[in-house]
Order: C-alpha cells, then sequence, then structure tokens
C-alpha cells in the first residue's frame, strides 16, 4: 500500500466517522449523548469536505477511472 493510499483510506475513514457522528442516532450511541444541532451540522460539513478531499486525492493520484472507484 503506498502512501497515497494510505492518505485517501485515512482520510474517507475520518470523514464517514464524521458523517456517523452527525446522525442523531449513531451520535447518542457513541457519545452517550444527543449533540448540538449545531455541533452535527459542523460535523456534516466536516465529513463531507473530508470526503471530498480524499476524492480529489484519488482523482489526483490514479485518473478518474480509479480515482473515483
Amino acid at each position: 500500500m503506498t502512501p497515497v493510499h494510505l492518505a485517501i483510506l485515512l482520510i474517507s475513514l475520518a470523514g464517514f466517522a464524521a458523517l456517523a457522528l452527525a446522525t442523531e442516532r449513531h451520535a447518542e450511541h457513541l457519545l452517550g449523548r444527543l449533540p448540538a444541532p449545531q455541533w452535527r451540522l459542523l460535523a456534516r460539513a466536516i465529513g463531507w469536505a473530508l470526503l471530498a478531499i480524499a476524492l480529489a486525492l484519488g482523482i489526483g493520484a490514479m485518473g478518474r477511472g480509479v480515482g473515483i472507484t
């Protein structure tokens, strides 16, 4: 596994974790309480931004065909 692959994996994992914490069900299960709506909105924005960064990194490193996949 190259450093680019590892970076894409870790950034994607962080993005999906942020999106999971943005949902009421998962946030309450993982944190033991329901976070404030502003916090969940911020987590959702950060999650999507991290996934977009991972996508851009994948496309830049491996081309459109493989990078999107």
